[in-house]
């Protein structure tokens, strides 16, 4: 109702009103209805700053304003240590400004890592058992920018899934490929291990090569639902599987439509607008000039459980440079998905896909 209607409204009620007659109710229009999800885009969004030069098989995270990204001993060069991403400046920031245990993640390779909403803290994995074996997880605190290792051995293999839930800390897949669901409550330190059916995360014959597809790292395209604690992850053939929040079991969950193929990709859940985004730089995990250049996306509807193609540079769009699995890592701060690009470049882009007006 336009505001000339609303004043010719209340005028004939207040004249009704002076007669003696009943008024007639005033007609509330209803609420428009919520806006389409709209077109997804890609955009750069760091300012070329800085951040990790090159470096792969960690994952970041996202914390309130940004990213949190550690790699290395901060005693071999400057590009190792700790580094947080600035939403909204744009810029890269050290923030292991001294050396030793309290400051440096140390040489921590496939590792995974999850934001903790209660503590304000990052959980780190123990790390993979290639050239920088570690044992315990660390506990990055966002206030002081430094590393406690509170729990040793740690809970989880390297490229294992870190997820957070209500006082616990869930870990699953890994290096090995068959590491079950793990639950940590974080008040008592005692691990669970949760039985019953799970997926296989196929740990690949090779090492190195354009053959050396996704499956391995688990925590490149697994994660958790903030919406009600639903851990996700894509396994086998990109097959979305799901677990409910504490004990239960795994289960797959049918989806048709323009799914991926087994090919390096990265994935993250964006539950603001109900899809699990999927994308594919350069086929292949590890060597960076392998496999075929894809520079593709893909998203999975949860609602239908439909796959469809999103933005590509076979479709003309704007998108991330082709970097193969290891070097990129897919994140969600919830309404849109942010991508961390490294890997021969001058610095750690960071790349986002959001949603406009269609």
């Amino acid at each position: 109702m336009s505001t000339k209607a609303q004043v010719v409204g209340l005028l004939q009620a207040a004249l009704t009103s002076a007669q003696g007659l009943p008024a007639d109710p005033v007609v509330v229009p209803p609420p428009p209805p919520p806006p389409p999800s709209g077109v997804a885009t890609w955009a750069r969004v760091d300012v070329g700053n800085g951040g990790m030069f090159g470096a792969y098989f960690r994952r970041p995270v996202v914390i309130p304003g940004g990213l949190w990204a550690a790699w290395g001993s901060n005693a071999q060069d400057a590009q190792h240590g700790s580094f947080t991403w600035s939403a909204a400046t744009g810029l890269w920031t050290k923030t292991s400004a001294s050396s030793g245990i309290g400051y440096d993640i140390g040489a921590r390779e496939n590792y995974g890592a999850c934001y903790d909403t209660d503590r304000a803290c990052v959980w780190i994995g123990a790390g993979a058992p290639v050239a920088y074996s570690q044992t315990g997880d660390l506990k990055f605190a966002l206030a002081s920018a430094a590393y406690t290792q509170p729990y040793s051995p740690g809970q989880g293999a390297g490229d294992a899934c870190y997820a957070y839930w209500q006082g616990a800390l869930y870990s699953f897949g890994g290096w090995s490929g068959s590491q079950a669901l793990r639950k940590r409550d974080l008040m008592s330190g005692v691990i669970a291990n949760i039985t019953g059916a799970s997926p296989l995360w196929t740990r690949q014959p090779s090492y190195g090569g354009a053959e050396e597809e996704s499956p391995r790292l688990t925590y490149a395209r697994s994660g958790i639902d903030a919406r009600d604690g639903t851990l996700w992850t894509l396994a086998n053939d990109n097959q979305l599987w799901t677990h409910p929040p504490g004990d239960g079991a795994w289960t797959m969950q049918t989806t048709t439509g323009d799914k991926p193929d087994t090919l390096g990709i990265v994935a993250t859940l964006v539950e603001g607008q109900d899809v699990v985004v999927a994308w594919c730089g350069r086929t292949g995990m590890v060597a960076a000039g392998s496999g075929v250049v894809r520079q593709a996306t893909w998203f999975l509807n949860l609602t239908t459980k439909v796959w469809s193609k999103g933005p590509s540079l076979a479709a003309g769009n704007v998108v991330p440079r082709a970097v193969v699995m290891s070097a990129s890592n897919l994140l969600s701060d919830g309404t849109s998905a942010l991508l961390t690009v490294d890997g021969g470049g001058p610095g750690t882009e960071v790349w986002r896909l959001s949603w406009g007006s269609p």
